[in-house]
């Protein structure tokens, strides 16, 4: 783990922010829809985020994309749009999965009417053929999520944060926490965290 390259630009976003009195940023509640975030739920996930979840969370997302990658994405997250591509296309990802699993269950054998037969196919489809492609769409769209939530952290924009807003309206608050809680862990045990894989 390349813990000393880490820490100098961890705390990017947070070096560079206005003062409080300088104005609004672009992207920040004045220009933009309010909050999307409740309050109350941006507060304790950024609570939760402090700076040694942040060293541990952005040490992860070292093992998945290079340091000049993810100090990048904390400075083009200063510019209006926020993390709201990569909710997207972390939502894009789960929702593969889903077309994945209804492909494979279309394939099924509709001559069969036992419904013990169909319900063997189905079972023996979603552990045997499924789990390795959709766990690896699930970790790769978890990634996406809690990176998107980290910037925001970073760039003190957390309650107009897409990623947090898709994760809490898609699967509610407890599912927030297993995220967040799971990303200071090993990122490829997500998808059993968030429930996406059996």
């Amino acid at each position: 783990m390349r813990e000393s390259g880490l820490r100098c630009y961890q705390h990017l976003g947070r070096a560079a922010l206005p003062d409080p009195g300088s104005g609004p940023r672009p992207g920040t509640t004045s220009d933009r829809s309010p909050g999307r975030v409740p309050p109350a739920v941006a507060a304790w996930c950024a609570e939760l985020l402090d700076e040694p979840a942040l060293d541990v969370i952005s040490a992860h997302a070292a093992e998945y994309a290079t340091e000049r990658v993810w100090r990048d994405l904390v400075k083009h997250h200063r510019r209006p749009g926020g993390c709201d591509d990569l909710a997207a296309a972390a939502r894009e990802l789960l929702d593969m999965r889903k077309t994945v699993r209804d492909s494979l269950t279309a394939m099924m054998p509709r001559a069969h009417r036992d419904g013990f037969v169909v319900a063997f196919i189905g079972e023996a489809l979603s552990r045997l053929v499924t789990l390795p492609l959709e766990s690896q769409l699930a970790v790769a769209a978890r990634g996406l999520q809690i990176a998107g939530i980290c910037v925001c952290v970073l760039s003190g924009d957390l309650d107009n944060c897409a990623c947090l807003e898709d994760v809490l309206k898609s699967e509610g608050e407890e599912q927030v926490k297993a995220l967040v809680t799971g990303a200071m862990e090993d990122w490829r045990d997500l998808p059993r965290r968030m429930g996406d894989t059996p």
